[in-house]
């Protein structure tokens, strides 16, 4: 009677444990066939430009604040962009920064001398439209990673400004190549006699 009863205590304990392996298993199957969102890394800041661009002959300038929650946990890039006419966010980008970090709240001026462009862009440059653009950190969760100040034209006469001269393309010498040897054909008078 004992090993009857042994039988059935092995029995059950083996229809527990068999029981909880299923569980065990569909539950597994479950939470894999479940897709979570992957957490971000993002810092908590949001910049936003604070107003318009401005500027003169030797800057142009643009005020970024973080109004985020959170302080940048590094810096970010900027660039400024430059169209003759219409909207500088179409345009061609001239030069490109870095925004340090900035604390909740903190702003900082970007800026750039528009006189130190070696080969401008054509057209009437500089006389024409600039727009700051910012990148928010990375994992930003919002949909406009990249944010703009608003456009200035802070030159109104073509020679207002002094600007350099473009900067001439010279060769290397792996791109010039060797002159060949021309052969010398005598002539009557260097032939002796």
């Amino acid at each position: 009677m004992e090993r009857k009863l042994e039988r059935k205590t092995v029995r059950r304990i083996s229809l527990s444990l068999y029981s909880l392996g299923v569980i065990f298993l569909i539950t597994g199957l479950l939470l894999n066939a479940v897709v979570l969102p992957v957490q971000a890394d993002w810092d908590g800041s949001q910049l936003q430009f604070s107003g318009s661009c401005s500027g003169n002959c030797e800057v142009v300038q643009a005020t970024v604040c973080n109004i985020g929650a959170s302080a940048m946990q590094g810096s970010t890039t900027f660039q400024v962009l430059f169209k003759d006419a219409g909207s500088a966010r179409t345009g061609v980008v001239i030069f490109s920064g870095s925004v340090p970090p900035l604390g909740v709240q903190g702003c900082t001026t970007l800026s750039f001398n528009p006189t130190t462009i070696g080969n401008p862009p054509g057209g009437t440059y500089p006389l024409g439209n600039y727009i700051f653009r910012a990148q928010q950190r990375p994992d930003y969760p919002g949909t406009d990673v990249n944010v703009f100040s608003e456009q200035c034209r802070p030159f109104k006469d073509q020679g207002e400004c002094q600007l350099p001269t473009p900067t001439p393309v010279t060769p290397t010498p792996e791109d010039t190549p060797e002159p060949s040897p021309t052969p010398v054909t005598p002539t009557p008078e260097d032939t002796p006699e």
